[in-house]
């Protein structure tokens, strides 16, 4: 699943590349040492000892990765531990890498997840964006009808003054004129 270029500003895996890569390089390690000590004479013990301590590592490992079990896809998660363990406990049938194979599903629906997350974020980003240009539409409406209703307010005003002095100067004019009559 690809990113959107809006979601790729939001993007940070958790499990990045130099990670993934110890993750893998380990668990092929701890195979690998689980491998020839089954074929010593301490075999199937030894080896299931590495390979509990081994789970043991990867499960602290990706919990300080914040790496959770129990959240989105823990069915996925949960399913891919438990049948690397089971596959772990039988004897001979535990030569299969199959806590490089755990780790290698892990590191990929990790990765799933953490770009499902951008989208998300990327999508009530743009939402939150939407909300806040119109909010600045509204405002403009807003101070565009207050500006209008302020101006018709003046123009009342000055209308109102032209009138009272068209008054004051007609009653003026009318006691002039009686005074000039009175004269």
């Amino acid at each position: 699943m690809a990113l959107s270029a809006e979601a790729k500003e939001f993007y940070k895996p958790r499990i990045g590349n130099a990670m993934a890569g110890l993750l893998i390089g380990t668990s092929i390690l701890f195979w690998g040492v689980q491998f020839l000590i089954s074929l010593t004479v301490v075999g199937e013990i030894g080896s299931e000892f590495i390979g509990i301590v081994g789970d043991g590592i990867f499960f602290l490992w990706l919990f300080l990765l914040r790496v959770n079990y129990f959240g989105k896809n823990s069915g996925k998660k949960v399913g891919l531990v438990i049948g690397a363990t089971i596959i772990e406990l039988i004897p001979f049938i535990n030569d299969i890498p199959a806590d490089v194979i755990e780790v290698i599903f892990l590191i990929l629906i990790t990765r799933k997840e953490d770009r499902e997350i951008a989208e998300e974020k990327a999508a009530a980003a743009a939402q939150t964006a939407e909300i806040e240009q119109f909010q600045q539409i509204q405002y403009m409406q807003y101070m565009q009808q207050r500006a209008q209703i302020q101006q018709q307010q003046e123009e009342e005003i000055i209308a109102a003054n032209d009138n009272a002095a068209r008054a004051v100067q007609a009653a003026n004019d009318d006691e002039e004129q009686e005074l000039a009559e009175a004269a």
